[in-house]
């Protein structure tokens, strides 16, 4: 698995957003504006596109609400372009925001074709804080590990830190959706003979009622990713594109 697919499974700034006037209180619940995880019992795919180069492909995501008798969990499965899928999470809904419960990749074996999980250890499972201090954003930490399935047997880390950094606005469909965004810092260790750790920075734009609707990750000067929430279906529409494109081909 290369850093591209690694950068691109976690997808999910800019400029921190500092606000001149003094707010009478700085705590806020800002729930509304991740994922609507109590409605989607029906799951819904959401389709990302590339905003500037367009030899970036789509990907998709199917999020679908999971409940027992005391817990509530938001399940997301990752599809790449081919309609393959590449990692499954598993978040659980608690008072303080998402946080995650299960995390695996799916990696393919050259020879058989057959897909097999990657079990993921979970350092650090903060995903999505409800509540932000205006004045004094605090830093959400995530922190994942595991083992390459090839020979290499190499070691990679991911730690992620998301702060709040205010609210916006952003179009979707033609309408204007208010949002939140946060400032993110990711580094990836890669550990095989040696560290080679490979750190960037991004943005994140979080609509109300819809979740995340773009991002962004500058992994260098001529590596850039910026991505934005296309659109939003049953996976019945999905396995329609998929037949479509077995026609294609």
């Amino acid at each position: 698995m290369n850093i591209v697919r690694i950068i691109f499974a976690f997808s999910f700034s800019a400029f921190l957003f500092f606000s001149c006037n003094e707010p009478t209180n700085p705590i806020r619940n800002i729930k509304d504006y991740y994922f609507p995880v109590e409605n989607l019992d029906q799951g819904l795919v959401y389709e990302y596109e590339a905003t500037e180069d367009t030899r970036n492909p789509p990907f998709y995501y199917y999020y679908r609400t999971v409940r027992n008798a005391a817990d509530l969990y938001l399940t997301g499965t990752y599809y790449d372009y081919d309609f393959t899928p590449q990692q499954f999470v598993r978040e659980e809904l608690t008072s303080n925001g998402m946080t995650l419960a299960d995390f695996y990749f799916y990696s393919t074996d050259t020879l058989t074709g057959k897909q097999n999980q990657v079990p993921v250890e979970i350092e650090a499972k903060n995903v999505f804080p409800f509540t932000v201090n205006e004045e004094k954003p605090g830093v959400l930490l995530f922190t994942i590990k595991w083992t390459e399935p090839d020979t290499t047997q190499t070691e990679l880390t991911l730690i992620r830190n998301r702060q709040f950094a205010g609210d916006t606005t952003y179009i979707y469909q033609g309408k204007e959706h208010e949002a939140v965004q946060f400032y993110v810092r990711e580094l990836i260790d890669n550990n095989n003979q040696g560290h080679l750790e490979t750190e960037y920075d991004g943005l994140e734009i979080y609509a109300k009622d819809l979740g995340l609707v773009y991002f962004e990750k500058n992994v260098s000067k001529e590596f850039i990713i910026k991505y934005k929430l296309k659109d939003t279906y049953p996976m019945t529409t999905l396995e329609e594109k998929f037949k479509n494109r077995q026609k294609e081909e």
